[in-house]
Parts: C-alpha cells; structure tokens; sequence
C-alpha cells in the first residue's frame, strides 16, 4: 500500500470518526505512528490517561472501556479523537481483507481457534461450513462468543498481526 493510499484511508477513517464523536475533524493532530488493532487498547489507554480520562484496554487487546461523566463527554470524545488520530490503527487492517487472508484466517479459526475455545469453555462451536463459504462471505461467522471478555484474551478472533500483516 502506497503512502498515499494510507493517507486516504486515515483521511477518510479520521472524518468519519469525527462525524461519530461530533467533533470539528480539522482538530486531528499528526499521525505520530500506525499501531496494530491489538495495540488499541494499550495505546489509547495511555493517550486517554495523559488527557485526564481513565479507560482500560479490553481483554483482547482492540479496544476500551470507559466513560466520562456527561458534564465531560464533548472533552471525552474530543480526547479520544485526538488518540485515535495520533495513533491510527495501521490503514491495511482498514481495507477489506482479501481472499489470501480470509483463507488464512479460516485455518487459523478451525485449527486454532476453535480447539482453543474447546478448550476454555466452549465445546460446541460449530466451525464456519466450509473454507469457500467463509471466504466468499467476507469471514462472516457466527460461532465466536464475543459478549465473553475473558475468552477474547484466551483465544483472540483475529489470527496474529504477523499473519495479518504479512511481517
């Protein structure tokens, strides 16, 4: 992906997300670095700390969880935004994934994660119906018990960013 591409991408991603938290999107600092999608929670939790917000990262590592009071939220949203444009989530996990990765991530849900969901707790996921199913749905797949934080550190959804990324 070109720097320019990326460049629309966050463009893009950065409005949209402007337009969510209702915030004047031409606030958005300088990109200081990518981070992965697992790094979200970590990263913004620091960022969302130095702004005077207390969140934590969720289990699996791609989000917060956190509040403001509602006398806070225009400042909340405003700081979360700014995290959110200093550290943007790398613009290859923002387009939509391609055939190879979905192929990838179908052998990493029915050799890795499935077992691994067995194994803590979940004996009975059914596994998507068939590697050409999965791809040609986009990895659309049900079988994941995501209200459940504890299981999304045991046995995250995603295959690992260096599968996903390629490095």
């Amino acid at each position: 992906m070109s720097e320019a591409e990326a460049k629309t991408l966050r463009d893009g991603y950065l409005a949209q997300l402007a337009k969510e938290l209702s915030v004047d999107p031409s606030t958005a600092p300088a990109l200081v670095r990518w981070i992965y999608p697992d790094q979200r929670g970590a990263v913004y939790s620091t960022c969302m700390g130095e702004r005077g917000f207390t969140v934590t990262p969720s289990a699996g590592g791609t989000g917060i969880s956190g509040q403001a009071p509602p006398s806070q939220q225009s400042a909340y949203n405003q700081a979360l935004f700014e995290c959110e444009a200093k550290y943007t989530v790398d613009a290859r996990a923002m387009r939509p994934p391609s055939p190879a990765l979905l192929s990838v991530a179908y052998d990493y849900t029915v050799e890795w994660l499935i077992p691994c969901l067995a194994k803590n707790g979940y004996p009975n996921v059914e596994p998507p119906s068939s590697r050409a199913t999965y791809v040609a749905s986009g990895g659309d797949w049900q079988g994941y018990p995501s209200s459940d934080e504890k299981i999304l550190g045991l046995c995250p959804p995603q295959p690992p960013n260096s599968v996903v990324f390629g490095e």
